[in-house]
């Protein structure tokens, strides 16, 4: 299985840019993420907020807060409440690192390892 992001603008949201996971669609996928990434990088990791029909949480990535979210249409994707040139710059490039390092886990990890 390999993961995909999908840029999209958000219409809705003032042409924010947003990135869509494809073949991700796992409700706690993102707690999945942060350990990936927090074991790795060590970045700062907001608190898990659990709602009815969302999932989120923030990380700090070079100074610019990304939000990662599950919502029960659309699945996960993340995107940055700042659309700043340097956020979008930022969450381009996490977003691929995302992308990069959750492919390389799947590939190296049975479907047994990620339920554990």
């Amino acid at each position: 299985m390999h993961v995909h992001l999908m840029r999209y603008h958000s219409q809705e949201q003032g042409s924010r840019v947003e990135f869509i996971f494809d073949k991700f669609p796992y409700i706690d996928g993102w707690d999945l993420i942060v350990k990936i990434i927090d074991e790795k990088y060590g970045l700062k990791t907001g608190e898990k907020i659990d709602g009815i029909w969302i999932v989120w949480r923030i990380i700090g990535y070079k100074g610019t807060d990304i939000k990662l979210i599950w919502h029960e249409d659309c699945e996960n994707f993340m995107y940055c409440e700042d659309t700043s040139e340097y956020a979008e710059a930022c969450l381009i490039e996490f977003a691929s690192l995302v992308e990069k390092e959750l492919n390389a886990f799947l590939d190296s990890n049975s479907i047994a390892d990620i339920s554990e």
